[in-house]
Order: C-alpha cells, then structure tokens, then sequence
C-alpha cells in the first residue's frame, strides 16, 4: 500500500499534520481531561513535530488496525474500510498499534512492526516517529470519543499508551520489548 507514491507531490506532510493536530489540541484543552495529560502530550508534540519534516507521503489506510482486517482460513484475505484513505508519511499508518492491537496480541503487533522492516532496519528514527504519531492520536482519539460518547474507552487506551510508553520517556513501547 505504501509503495504508491502521492500523486499530490505539493502536499507538505508537516504543514498539512501540524494544523490539523493543533486543532486537536486546541479542542482538547476544552475537554475535562487532567491538565497534566495535556500538558506532557502538548509538550512531547513540541518537542517532537519536526519529525514530521521532510516525510514522504504516500497512500495510507489511515485507519489500520485489527477490526479492519480480514482473516480467511487462517490467513491473511484483506483490508477493509478505507473510508479514511489519504496521503502522508507511511509511518503514520502503524499509530493505532498501540490503541487497539497491543490489547489483543503482542505477538500480532509485534510482527506488524517486524514485517513493515522486513527488508529495512527497524532504527531509532522509526520509533520516534511512531510515538509521535501516537501521542497525536491519544489527542485526536480523546476529543473523537468525547464527540462520541466514549470518552471513558478512549481514557483506558490512552491509559495503556502511556503505560506502555513510561510517559513517554521511551519511545520503543513495552509491549514490543516483550
């Protein structure tokens, strides 16, 4: 999937990530949510958004995780429900991992990570890019699940993200190390 390169060759990733993560963020301060998780996510996004720089973009499912793949015989059929296809940094794809495929199997996640480097290095520069993007998504998935009715689930994910992260002082997550 990440072989098709974006056909949009203007589109800067970083521009484009960054104002929509602020908007993220600008709503979340809005939210009941301990203001010391909003400070440590604002302050690691800071810190870290010119990660963000200089990444190709290419097609993304931007929705990737266990519900939307297809099992069949015991083997791997599909991938579905690209309602939220775009471009952008192919990395980005993987920042749900940690949300809802860690809780179901390690080993699973484990080995999506393992094969997306299957003719790569798994370096540094992966997995800072990868809790970036988690720490973005914490944001976006509280203020989604606020919208929504579920801001209590999105609170036990984002829960274990951090647990899995030591607040984010690791960028290399537990559940990989296992």
């Amino acid at each position: 999937m990440h072989q098709y390169k974006d056909p949009n060759v203007n589109l800067d990733w970083y521009s484009h990530k960054k104002e929509k993560t602020k908007r993220y963020f600008q709503e979340l301060e809005q939210l009941k949510i301990d203001k010391k998780l909003k400070t440590l996510c604002l302050d690691y996004f800071i810190k870290n958004e010119s990660l963000m720089k200089r990444r190709p973009t290419t097609f993304q499912h931007d929705d990737f995780h266990p519900a939307n793949i297809i099992i069949e015989n015991g083997k791997f059929a599909g991938i579905i429900d690209f309602q939220r296809m775009d471009w952008g940094d192919p990395i980005h794809d993987l920042h749900k991992l940690g949300f809802f495929s860690s809780p179901i199997s390690i080993p699973f996640t484990q080995g999506i990570v393992d094969g997306y480097h299957l003719h790569t290095k798994l370096s540094t520069d992966f997995w800072e890019l990868y809790t970036l993007y988690s720490v973005i998504h914490l944001v976006s998935s509280l203020v989604w699940g606020t919208k929504r009715g579920m801001q209590e689930k999105m609170m036990m994910y984002a829960m274990n993200v951090l647990k899995d992260h030591d607040n984010f002082t690791r960028i290399i997550p537990r559940w990989y190390q296992t």
